[in-house]
């Protein structure tokens, strides 16, 4: 759906950045948008042409490398891309909002200095890692903790769904300082991520805008300089939700694009298509049904643009930001999902645009704030922070994603008496060791589970894990990086959100450390034992009974335990 060039919106600087980058996703994205969402790789040539034209800098001020370019400039390009290629759209977002605005915001002049001209030129990425298993929409929820030792934090906890993590250099990390203050206790650094003891998870793939790295950001026992600190301590949160302002307003102008292109491709269709001897642009209950989904386009397009217009005069947006991204991102998800209804079979067919522009628009309603996170943002702007959210923001974290766990740490004794401590505390459960189970049954089915991760070392140790399986009478399973990228167990066997789901009663987590998605795959067991040599991995936090170990060097003991029980 095309924008008047004489909205009064927008200025002939404006009109000509958007006929600009118009012209770019034509020639350039659109030809590229299947294959980057087929192999989930977004080419780096693209990247260096978005770089040229200065699109990764475009809110950023001149004296960092920008272009210095007002929120409707953004939400022009953003706009056009999107029509195209939604993946292309992150790297814009990320780059003029969540990468650079906490620094731009809150940070001192030699961190912008050093950190913010690489994100311009594209030749360096920086993740805003704020979200976390137990702190999504209730993000002052966080679990993650820094604490002072002399002139350094100690960080640990776990962030996820963190866009491009696989990829950055640097994470903005939001982690409590001061536990008791809830979101007043939340402070912002910047971590490098060669720095010891930051893991970055597996890529989680994704049902749309499969072409942007996304995976969890594990943080164990990391020693941050006091100078990476963003702002001023305890204040990280203000930092946050300040930022996540600004990318409302870039996520609301994805779904203009997103939805202006499912219109444009329906209206097309409709005009060639013919049913029942004449066009389909003929039948009135779908000419009806088009002008409804013109008219929300047209709404959705003046509530970005009068908010984006706003935050240009300097004036508060907040509410504004809000009512637009919710607004057009649930009417984004109807008009897309209406535009492929009248493409009938072929819409629901990979190869078809608009099959993929369904499955990209989906999470906008999602990501940077769900639409319920908007309503509340709305709401309080209306009548007040009420009694209830105030007390909510300030509670402190919840259970981790396995629910409450006993959490008993068996680190006492040598590790003979500590394997003989385990057995018997299981045993003391009810665990019957004298059963046997086949170690290949399948793990939907299985009752008890020995998995192996990374930290189990070198592929050979997998006899260790079938000793122990055997003694346990449980089957053999592992986790992601297990199965996919070290090839220690089939791609049928691994555990976690997007593998199989264990729903038996012991499991046995041996060398993992924890990520989100694996913790997901294991919530609902009822007893988990955790096996890892590093004291701060998160799975530690939720398991029942914990022993830090080499795996490689407590397992035959564990084994010769259990056969004794």
């Amino acid at each position: 759906m095309t924008v008047e060039t004489n909205s009064p919106y927008f200025t002939k600087e404006h009109n000509a950045l958007r006929a600009q980058a118009k012209e770019f996703a034509n020639r350039v994205l659109a030809p590229a948008a299947a294959e980057i969402d087929r192999t989930e790789t977004f080419p780096q040539e693209i990247v260096d042409q978005m770089a040229q034209l200065g699109y990764f800098g475009l809110r950023i001020p001149t004296t960092y490398g920008g272009k210095g370019l007002d929120m409707r400039s953004y939400v022009c390009v953003m706009e056009e891309l999107a029509k195209k290629c939604a993946t292309a759209t992150l790297y814009v977002s990320s780059a003029n909002s969540l990468s650079t605005a906490p620094l731009v915001f809150n940070g001192t002049e030699p961190q912008k200095r050093a950190w913010i001209p690489g994100v311009v030129d594209g030749t360096r990425k920086i993740t805003f890692a704020l979200t976390e298993p137990g702190a999504g929409s209730d993000a002052a929820s966080l679990r993650t903790t820094a604490v002072q030792d002399g002139d350094n934090y100690i960080l640990n906890g776990t962030k996820c769904f963190i866009t491009f993590a696989p990829l950055a250099v640097h994470h903005i990390v939001y982690a409590k300082t001061d536990p008791d203050k809830g979101a007043k206790g939340i402070t912002a650094f910047l971590v490098d991520r060669d720095m010891p003891g930051v893991i970055v998870g597996d890529h989680l793939e994704k049902m749309g805008q499969r072409g942007v790295p996304v995976s969890d950001l594990i943080l164990q026992n990391v020693r941050v300089p006091k100078q990476r600190i963003i702002g001023e301590k305890n204040l990280g949160f203000i930092n946050a939700m300040k930022t996540l302002s600004v990318g409302r307003i870039g996520v609301a102008s994805m779904c203009l694009g997103l939805m202006g292109e499912a219109l444009d491709l329906a209206v097309e269709h409709l005009k060639g298509r013919q049913q029942f001897g004449k066009t389909l642009s003929k039948n009135q209950a779908l000419r009806f049904t088009v002008a409804e989904m013109a008219t929300k386009v047209k709404a959705a397009q003046e509530l970005v643009y009068h908010a984006a217009w706003r935050m240009d005069q300097g004036e508060n947006a907040d509410m504004e930001a809000s009512m637009a991204k919710l607004y057009a991102a649930e009417t984004g998800i109807e008009v897309v999902n209406k535009a492929l209804q009248m493409f009938g079979g072929y819409g629901y067919a990979r190869g078809y645009a608009i099959e993929r522009i369904y499955r990209d628009i989906r999470v906008c309603a999602i990501y940077e704030g769900s639409s319920e996170v908007q309503k509340i943002v709305i709401a309080g702007n209306l009548f007040g922070k009420t009694a209830n959210t105030a007390k909510q923001m300030d509670t402190p974290a919840a259970h981790p994603i396995t629910g409450q766990r006993k959490r008993m740490m068996l680190n006492d004794g040598t590790l003979e008496e500590r394997a003989a401590q385990l057995a018997g505390a299981l045993k003391g459960e009810g665990y019957d060791f004298s059963l046997e189970a086949p170690i290949d049954t399948p793990v939907s089915q299985a009752d008890r589970l020995v998995s192996a991760g990374r930290g189990i070392g070198e592929q050979a140790n997998m006899r260790l894990i079938a000793e122990l399986a055997q003694a346990a009478g449980a089957a053999i399973s592992g986790s992601k990086p297990a199965a996919e990228s070290l090839g220690f167990i089939s791609k049928d066997r691994f555990v976690g959100m997007t593998g199989q789901k264990f729903n038996g009663s012991l499991y046995i987590a041996c060398g993992i450390s924890g990520a989100s998605p694996h913790l997901e795959g294991i919530k609902t067991a009822k007893t988990i034992v955790a096996i890892n040599i590093d004291p701060s991995a998160p799975i530690f936090e939720a398991c029942d009974y914990g022993i830090v170990a080499d795996a490689a060097e407590f397992l035959p003991l564990l084994t010769a335990a259990l056969r004794q029980a």
